[in-house]
């Protein structure tokens, strides 16, 4: 008999020994075969200190890993799904901005059209009073021509009168440029 040592691992994957004992040199060649032909395994190590004294094994390192890695892929997990509905969330709050962009644009646009048309609105009003302002300024030209017995240009002004009551190409002539001004 000779004596060994019985490894034990402990939660980080370290080999330490537990305690020594008296094992017999034949079954320590045997053992260290079998470690070196086969891998770590749980049923090795449960099956060489159930012969001697048990060893405090938390797990085998290849169950820790394990262990570790399913935890690990868990959190994985979790964190892409809360990624995903974050993305769900994100993607309908710039659906949402895009609508209301979508709305500021088309009443900006509504606002150009009225503005557009209340311009055009005002250029009508302001033809129509240069129109009226026109058609008075004959009036008061006939008067002055009759006031002055006149009649030959009165009736000229009159024919001119009569031609600027519907709106014209020559509506905007500037009359008294054109010599009806006596």
């Amino acid at each position: 008999m000779t004596e060994g040592y019985i490894p034990c691992i402990n939660e980080g994957g370290i080999v330490k020994t537990l305690l020594s004992v008296n094992i017999p040199s034949q079954f320590l060649r045997e053992r260290k075969e079998e470690t070196e032909s086969k891998r770590w395994r749980w049923s090795h190590w449960v099956s060489a200190t159930m012969d001697f004294i048990k060893p405090f094994i938390s797990e085998p390192p290849c169950l820790q890993k394990r262990g570790e890695n399913i935890r690990k892929n868990r959190e994985r997990r979790e964190r892409i799904e809360r990624l995903k509905t974050d993305m769900v969330e994100i993607s309908k709050g710039q659906e949402r901005i895009k609508e209301g962009q979508r709305e500021i644009r088309q009443k900006f646009e509504e606002i150009e059209s009225e503005g557009r048309k209340l311009k055009e609105e005002t250029m009508n009003i302001a033809k129509q009073s240069e129109f009226n302002q026109i058609r008075i300024n004959l009036m008061f030209s006939i008067l002055k021509a009759r006031q002055e017995n006149n009649f030959a240009h009165a009736d000229n002004l009159t024919r001119l009168l009569r031609l600027v009551e519907s709106p014209s190409p020559f509506l905007f002539l500037n009359f008294w440029d054109i010599g009806f001004n006596n």
